[in-house]
Parts: C-alpha cells; structure tokens; sequence
C-alpha cells in the first residue's frame, strides 16, 4: 500500500511541478529528454546491487532472515485481521 500511495504522490507532485513550469518551456522534448536521461543515471547503481552486496550475505544468519517478520511486526495496524466478528444491536 505505502509503494501504491508513494507512487501516486510522485504522481501528483509531478504534475504540480509540470503546471507550473510547463509555460516557460520551449523545447518540451529536450526537457522530456534530459528527464529520462537522468533517471537512467539514478537508476544505474540497481544494476551494481547484487556485486556490491556480496559480502553482506555469508555474515547474515539464515535463521533470522527467515524468523524476521518484516515491518508489519513492528507496526501492526491493519496488518492481521481480527478474529472477532461484528455484532449487530437492534435498536
């Protein structure tokens, strides 16, 4: 849910960004290229990732990889659904 709503407010934000600029623009395709070009370099380290983490996983205990619960233990609103079941009252 939090990478759905992060997505649109990228989302939202941009468009708020492209209201305002979008009349002092007179080449929109550089600009639209100069964009991609630089999400292309920010993204460029992902492809490294795996090489640059090597040594981080023969120091990692499988057994708390797999016991680790993830965020939702440390934040469980929502994360469970209750066992009780609503009651109706008649009024």
């Amino acid at each position: 849910m939090r990478v759905f709503s992060c997505f649109f407010f990228g989302l939202g934000l941009g468009s708020a960004l492209a209201a305002v600029y979008v009349g002092r623009i007179s080449r929109p395709f550089l600009v639209l290229a100069r964009l991609e070009i630089g999400i292309i370099i920010l993204t460029l380290p992902i492809l490294f990732l795996p090489q640059l983490t090597d040594w981080i996983w023969p120091r990692v205990d499988p057994e708390l990889l797999v016991a680790w619960q993830g965020l939702d233990s440390l934040f469980p609103i929502g994360s469970k659904p209750s066992s009780k079941r609503p009651t109706r009252t008649c009024v």
